[in-house]
């Protein structure tokens, strides 16, 4: 049951106790409900990890 990408269908989700989403326009990269379920501290932040992946995008690597 999943969409084109890969995504989940809204009936998907529904069946398995996922939010529907919204509007994409509001996203934000904030881990703070991860942290507050499960005690995870990311080992650096979304700054450097932008950076290193910028870098080894420059070193040839692709996705």
């Amino acid at each position: 049951m999943r969409e084109r990408h890969g995504r989940r269908s809204p009936a998907t989700r529904s069946a398995v106790g996922l939010p529907a989403g919204g509007d994409a326009s509001h996203l934000v990269l904030d881990i703070g409900r991860l942290q507050a379920d499960t005690g995870y501290r990311a080992e650096y932040g979304t700054e450097r990890a932008a950076g290193d992946h910028i870098a080894w995008l420059r070193a040839g690597n692709k996705i």
